[in-house]
């Protein structure tokens, strides 16, 4: 791709990286999005903020269901 592609390119929308976000973290994100996704550097930290949350977010929900299954169990 060259220069010129990449600064017409549209910006990633907020639902695009939450998506990407996803598709990466169990790894079957293809090769077209994350061309897409980092053909902008400035989308970067907003990437590994929102991967970040998700991780977070991803612990917390395993931890709860945990805990909400021990429940039931006893």
């Amino acid at each position: 791709m060259n220069q010129k592609q990449d600064l017409s390119s549209p910006k990633t929308s907020w639902l695009q990286l939450v998506w990407s976000v996803i598709c990466a973290a169990f790894g079957v994100q293809n090769n077209k999005n994350r061309e897409r996704d980092f053909a902008d550097k400035n989308n970067l930290k907003w990437f590994i903020v929102a991967g970040i949350l998700f991780t977070i977010t991803f612990i917390l929900t395993i931890y709860a269901l945990v805990v909400f299954a021990l429940k039931l169990a006893t």
